[in-house]
């Protein structure tokens, strides 16, 4: 969940997931069993790098969750029963309720290096009635350091980076080393230079620092889709990042 600096760490992954907002005007049919009444819930997850990061304990990927709820043919939204709850990231999302009377919420779990399935749940009177889970939303993780195979490093050095399958890197963007030795914090990461791909992997040369370094390539052409399974949810959405790395190195004098 959000907390202390974590509002910020909310800015481009939250955009992301909001894409299920657009998702909420196209009336696309619902997932699950219609036969049931089922609150009218879109959830959509996103995932980014922490670009923000104020130490290197805010490093890593934010996943983030946006649920809305569906207006109905008045422009307003039905009421929820009380005991309604959505779960995300192992806690109870607060829900907050607008002037139309509906619900939404948008919330981040905590930066993470790992790729994990998320599920999102909806529970009524302690009984699970929707469920979504979302796979695929990190691809970029998968991305290995080919040289130097040490992961050593001077100023100057290039490295070489393999990217991950099915991640294109025809064009990356820019590349920039977070340290995490350095004390204090420098406040922003140091930037490599312009990535290049060529058939072995990306290429790029690394900056002036000291000690380990995550190497991030912020974009690649695409992301691939996510791997999204929905039920009982109006609509489920994942957006993956096209993050590649970060790869590890550490510099020496």
């Amino acid at each position: 969940m959000v907390g202390g600096s974590g509002a910020a760490r909310l800015g481009s992954v939250a955009r992301s997931a909001l894409l299920v907002g657009a998702l909420a005007g196209l009336g696309l049919a619902g997932c699950g069993d219609d036969s049931a009444p089922r609150p009218e819930l879109n959830v959509g997850i996103g995932a980014d790098w922490n670009w923000e990061a104020t130490s290197v304990a805010e490093l890593g990927f934010v996943y983030a969750l946006v649920v809305e709820q569906r207006k109905n043919s008045t422009g307003a939204c039905d009421d929820l029963p009380p005991s309604l709850q959505v779960i995300a990231f192992g806690k109870p999302v607060p829900l907050s309720r607008d002037a139309n009377n509906c619900v939404s919420a948008t919330v981040a779990a905590a930066p993470t290096m790992a790729s994990s399935s998320v599920t999102v749940t909806a529970e009524q009177d302690g009984k699970a009635i929707a469920t979504g889970t979302f796979d695929g939303l990190i691809p970029g993780l998968g991305a290995t350091l080919i040289a130097p195979p040490d992961g050593v490093v001077r100023a100057g050095d290039e490295i070489v980076i393999a990217a991950t399958s099915g991640l294109p890197s025809s064009t990356p963007g820019p590349a920039s080393v977070f340290p995490l030795d350095e004390t204090p914090w420098p406040g922003s990461p140091y930037t490599a230079s312009r990535p290049v791909r060529y058939p072995d992997g990306v290429h790029t040369r690394m900056p002036a620092f000291s000690g380990r370094g995550a190497v991030v390539v912020n974009g690649t052409p695409y992301a691939p889709q996510a791997t999204v399974n929905c039920e009982g949810f109006a609509v489920c959405t994942g957006n993956a990042t096209n993050v590649l790395g970060p790869v590890f190195v550490t510099e020496t004098m």
